[in-house]
């Protein structure tokens, strides 16, 4: 039902929220997959679905009246604090996959963003 309803509403991007950890993760892995739009994720890049999932994204937005272009970069941060995993039966909450610390993630794309893809700006979902 999730994925259905998400498929159908016009939303084009998800990411991870800590509470995806406590659906099995053979069923996280399976909605990662089934979704139609961009699942991203930039801090957990060991995750087994990784390859259905993107780091960042790069959109171009139009003023109203189309005189102007901004480049706007996507990232997508999941929270790394040890204490909303602990209680996780190994390998660990996400399959066992290494969320990266999330503000050197930042930091590490809105470079990469602004510098060689020429963003004007950097939103950091979550």
């Amino acid at each position: 039902g999730m994925m259905k309803m998400l498929n159908e509403v016009p939303i084009d991007y998800v990411t991870w929220g800590n509470h995806e950890a406590d659906i099995p993760h053979k069923t996280v892995c399976r909605h990662v997959k089934e979704y139609r739009g961009s699942w991203l994720n930039s801090n957990m890049q060991t995750h087994a679905a990784m390859g259905h999932q993107k780091p960042y994204e790069v959109i171009e937005v139009r003023s109203p009246d189309g005189s102007h272009t901004r480049k706007v970069g996507l990232v997508a941060v999941l929270s790394d604090e040890a204490d909303l995993y602990k209680h996780f039966a190994a390998p660990g909450a996400f399959g066992g996959a290494k969320i990266e610390c999330p503000w050197e993630t930042l930091k590490k794309y809105k470079q990469l963003l602004e510098e060689e893809h020429g963003c004007d700006v950097v939103v950091p979902l979550q």
